[in-house]
Formats: structure tokens, sequence, C-alpha cells
């Protein structure tokens, strides 16, 4: 349990935190202070409570949820720290990835 735990934060955490320490690092060879580490999770948390915008031809309401819910199972058949995925399926994992 406590891996399984470990690997949601891990895939919900890492991401943003590696943006931030690429976008300093680039911003020290530059000679400019850059900004926080962190700030890409602030946008990410920002732009996630806005509302969204739909016209009056829209076909797809859920667009955004469907795409990230697609990303999110698909990463979440990767293994990750322990060497297991979240989503453990035995012999099928590979395929049931491709398939996402």
């Amino acid at each position: 349990m406590k891996v399984i735990f470990l690997n949601i934060i891990f895939l919900f955490v890492l991401p943003c935190l590696m943006c931030g320490i690429i976008k300093k690092v680039k911003a020290f060879f530059a000679r400019r202070k850059g900004p926080s580490v962190w700030q890409y999770s602030f946008d990410l948390l920002k732009l996630l409570r806005k509302g969204e915008i739909l016209s009056s031809f829209s076909c797809i309401r859920n667009g955004g949820v469907l795409a990230l819910s697609g990303v999110l199972a698909a990463a979440m058949l990767i293994p990750q720290i322990s060497g297991e995925s979240v989503l453990n399926f035995v012999y099928y994992d590979y395929i049931l990835f491709i398939y996402i």
C-alpha cells in the first residue's frame, strides 16, 4: 500500500519538479535568477482552477478531462520506484499500454 502511494506521489510531483530544475539550470547558465523550482506546479494549479470556455458549436465538453485521464492511466502502467506499476496486470501491461 505504501509503495502505491509513493508511486502516485512520484507521478505527480517529479514532472513538475524536473521542469522547474531545468528552468533553473537554464537561467543559471544565462546568468539570470530564473523562476522558482516550484513555479511550474503553481502555474499548473492555477490553470486547473480556471473555468472552461465553450462556444455554442462545441461538440466535446470534457476533452481536457478525457486527455488528462488517458495520460494518467498510461503513466500508472509504467513501473516507477518499486519496479511495479500502480495498475499491475501481470502479463498484459505492454499490450494495454499500447492500446491506451
